[in-house]
């Protein structure tokens, strides 16, 4: 069993979701605005406002403890990755970078954190980590579905792979937050 991360480590971790989060529902948010494909603007304003809400959870569990310093690491690695994301054009291309690279690695970050968290210590942190990862997992399905139905999705999932490989593989372990030492 892995060790139990620290109160600092947790609060670093919680803080940085709530980051990304906030960039999600942006990211979404602008999405969802300018998108001809009108499933996917539908879609895209929906988990625009999940991500929001997400953005909230996430801020309320940072602890409020005298003396804690709550350093977070940010968007850390995933940065970059969102800011390729954000600069796609088109329903086809931004449903392979949600469904395929950012919602998966989202998912795989809640998943690791879930295995490194303790009940005692951790409760309403795993609680809104279930949340959250079962909205994820959701928005990612329905994202392939709906990507699926789109006339030449295999080329646009193509090409989002060459725009957003570089920064994909860059990121260093699970999720796009960076994870403490």
């Amino acid at each position: 069993m892995p060790e139990p991360l620290t109160l600092e480590q947790n609060a670093a971790l919680v803080s940085a979701y709530a980051e990304l989060e906030q960039r999600l529902y942006e990211v979404l948010g602008t999405w969802a605005g300018a998108e001809p494909v009108a499933g996917a603007a539908v879609l895209f304003d929906e988990l625009s406002q999940q991500h929001a809400w997400h953005a909230e959870l996430w801020a309320e569990r940072v602890p409020a403890v005298p003396g804690l310093a709550v350093v977070s690491g940010g968007c850390g690695p995933g940065h970059d990755l969102l800011r390729a994301a954000a600069g796609l054009d088109g329903g086809a291309p931004r449903l392979a970078a949600l469904s395929r690279i950012v919602l998966p690695r989202v998912v795989a970050g809640y998943r690791f954190h879930i295995a490194r968290a303790t009940e005692v210590t951790d409760g309403p942190v795993i609680r809104a980590l279930r949340l959250a990862l079962h909205d994820d997992v959701d928005a990612m399905l329905r994202a392939e579905d709906l990507l699926q139905s789109l006339a030449g999705a295999a080329e646009a999932a193509e090409a989002v792979a060459g725009v957003l490989g570089g920064p994909e593989r860059a990121l260093p372990g699970p999720g796009l937050v960076a994870w403490p030492a």
